[in-house]
Formats: C-alpha cells, sequence, structure tokens
C-alpha cells in the first residue's frame, strides 16, 4: 500500500537533506531526482480538497483525505518552492493544499482527520481502520511545519 504519511516523511526527509546537502556532493543530483520524482508523482492523486488520501491511491476508502500526509506534501513542494528546485507551476498546487489544510483546523484549534499512528500495513483494511477524527499527536506539529514554510512561501512570492 502507498500509505501517505510513509511517503510524507520520505518527502520531508529529502526536502531536510537537500537543504544542507552540498550541490558537490557525489548523491546531490540523484536525491534531487528521487524528490523531483517523488513531487511530481504525487499530483496526480491530490484530490479536489487540495489533500491525499492516507493510501494515496485509494480514495474509495471510507474516511477520504488524511491531515498529515497532506501537511508534509505541502511542507515539501513549499520548500522546494522556497528553495527553487520546483519551479513557479507548484505555488498554485501548494495554495490548494493549504485551502484543504485550513479546513482541517477546528474552532477551537485541533486538527482534523488524521490518521491513528500506524506502522507499514498489509492490508487497504489496515489503513481505513486507521482514522480519529480527534488524534492531533501525529498532525500537529506537521500543520506547523507546513504552515510555516508555506507562509515564507507567500512572502517571497509577494
Amino acid at each position: 500500500c502507498k500509505w501517505g504519511r510513509g511517503n510524507g516523511w520520505a518527502s520531508v526527509a529529502m526536502a531536510e537533506l537537500l537543504s544542507v546537502l552540498p550541490e558537490n556532493h557525489p548523491r546531490y543530483k540523484q536525491v534531487m531526482e528521487v524528490y523531483k520524482k517523488q513531487m511530481h508523482g504525487l499530483l496526480k492523486y491530490q484530490s479536489v480538497d487540495g489533500l491525499w488520501n492516507e493510501v494515496i491511491d485509494h480514495p474509495e476508502l471510507s474516511w477520504g483525505t488524511e491531515t498529515s500526509c497532506s501537511s508534509q506534501f505541502a511542507y515539501a513542494m513549499a520548500r522546494g518552492i522556497n528553495r527553487g528546485w520546483l519551479d513557479k507551476s507548484y505555488v498554485p498546487v501548494v495554495m490548494k493544499i493549504l485551502a484543504g489544510l485550513k479546513s482541517r483546523i477546528s474552532a477551537e484549534g485541533g486538527i482534523e482527520g488524521v490518521c491513528h499512528g500506524a506502522n507499514i500495513g498489509d492490508s487497504l483494511e489496515y489503513y481505513n481502520t486507521r482514522i480519529n477524527e480527534y488524534d492531533n499527536s501525529h498532525g500537529n506539529g506537521l500543520m506547523m511545519l507546513a504552515l510555516t514554510e508555506i507562509y515564507k512561501m507567500g512572502n517571497k512570492n509577494k
């Protein structure tokens, strides 16, 4: 299964690595190629609300899109725009994610639509039962990470 948060952590890790890896490092181009392929590949699975599903390529699962992985993808894409790794065609994609993420912040400030902690599962049913609308433990930090990088992107693109 193409687990959303698992792919999200890979996206965040590549963005972080590229932020500190010298461009003359022997593996820099390889990491950049994988990063760009990941970012481009995500585009076809973005939902109409701007977010991604817990299992990226299975929108039919019962609870719909998931907040934490969408935050991770938003962060990785916004970081790419901010650092010049991704072109400006990604700005509308990130803004669409932002609209979706804003809809997940409750009136009380909680983060909604976050998957319970999960391991790598071997079935769609495993992921389909992981939702807990009020489990902020896997959403708060990722939401703040995404919103901070999007804020930086907005300031650079005024």
